[in-house]
């Protein structure tokens, strides 16, 4: 039987990484286990504010109360073994009007970043996720590309253990004009699995054992075409638009998808796409940066080929972005190449 742990709000202001975490609390092991608690914020502009301009005064190490970023804290419980749920937060009332001057941002500008430096601690819950058995694991090939920020990578991707594992391979192309150059870098990998991953994921210890597990343990059952972490079906015109999968979005603040579960969907999200070597099913350069995962997806579901979200959170950590020009182009490109499959609901549009 699950247990619920009700830690008291102070509990995180005196541990200081994730080893000391897991000391602590070892005895929440069982799948279902949760825990209830706080962590203080940081990123609160409060804070910052005096930390910024200098005037903040030196005080003993001792006195001072740990605090985490909301991305630093979830990436400890995810590492951990545990999914992280956001039930709600102490906010101060308004931006720092100094700080605002000294970043030249508007009071009103509704940001990610505005939103979480609006924060003085966390409340969550944290769920343990089950164990993982993945005896032939073999590892698996990274595909990513770049195409933005160069710190992107460096402060998501990179920094994940499982991204630099060494049974893994890593094909990373920087500055790249689409997806597709990344598979034509990873022609020559030996790896069963190919995983394209975008830049500004976090993922965590064993995670590719947890997608190799789930992949594999499907593709028994009926052929796998594409797998990824969060997908939708339905059509949001009729109401019947339906999302799987789960990844923690920390600039929304919110979880995408709820699921603990592998689901049969529609049309995975390009944030992570994972195919067999060998498969056939890759993107196309045309495309460039929009609608390669749905043209993907309908790969797959053209050659009688699964479409499925796995059960393996990540971090997502880039800002929520209006689509750019050429996304109008890309859809009317993706909708002419698959007239028949229309309409297909997306993560981001409804191609009608």
């Amino acid at each position: 039987m699950s247990e619920v742990y009700n830690l008291s709000n102070e509990t995180f202001d005196n541990i200081d990484d994730a080893a000391e975490f897991a000391h602590n609390f070892f005895l929440i092991n069982k799948t279902g286990d949760k825990f209830r608690s706080s962590f203080a914020n940081s990123q609160c502009g409060e804070d910052l504010v005096d930390l910024i301009l200098g005037e903040n005064r030196c005080v003993p190490r001792s006195s001072l109360v740990n605090k985490y970023s909301l991305q630093g804290f979830f990436r400890m419980l995810l590492d951990e073994g545990f999914i992280p749920r956001l039930l709600n937060a102490d906010a101060i009332l308004s931006f720092p009007e100094r700080l605002s001057k000294f970043l030249n941002e508007g009071t009103e500008r509704d940001d990610g970043l505005q939103k979480l430096m609006l924060i003085k601690r966390f409340h969550f819950e944290a769920e343990r996720m089950p164990l993982i058995y993945a005896p032939d694991f073999d590892g698996v090939a990274f595909l990513v590309c770049t195409h933005g920020d160069p710190m992107t990578i460096k402060h998501n991707l990179e920094e994940s253990v499982d991204f630099n594992d060494s049974k893994n391979e890593r094909y990373v192309i920087r500055g790249a004009k689409s997806p597709a150059e990344v598979y034509h870098a990873a022609r020559h990998s030996k790896k069963k699995l190919f995983v394209n991953i975008h830049d500004d994921l976090y993922v965590p210890k064993n995670w590719s054992k947890r997608i190799w597990q789930q992949f594999f343990d499907e593709d028994k059952k009926s052929p796998v075409g594409i797998a990824g972490l969060f997908g939708v079906s339905g059509n949001r015109d009729s109401g019947s638009r339906q999302e799987s999968g789960l990844v923690v979005d920390l600039m929304g603040m919110r979880t995408l998808g709820k699921n603990w579960c592998v689901e049969q969907t529609r049309v995975l999200d390009g944030l992570c796409l994972i195919t067999k070597n060998g498969s056939g099913i890759t993107p196309k350069t045309s495309l460039g940066w929009h609608f390669y995962d749905a043209d993907m997806c309908m790969q797959a579901e053209a050659t009688n080929q699964r479409v499925i979200s796995l059960f393996a959170p990540a971090l997502h950590s880039s800002y929520v972005l209006l689509p750019p020009k050429d996304f109008e182009s890309s859809m009317v490109m993706f909708k002419n190449m698959w007239p028949a499959m229309l309409p297909v609901e997306t993560p981001c549009a409804l191609a009608k």
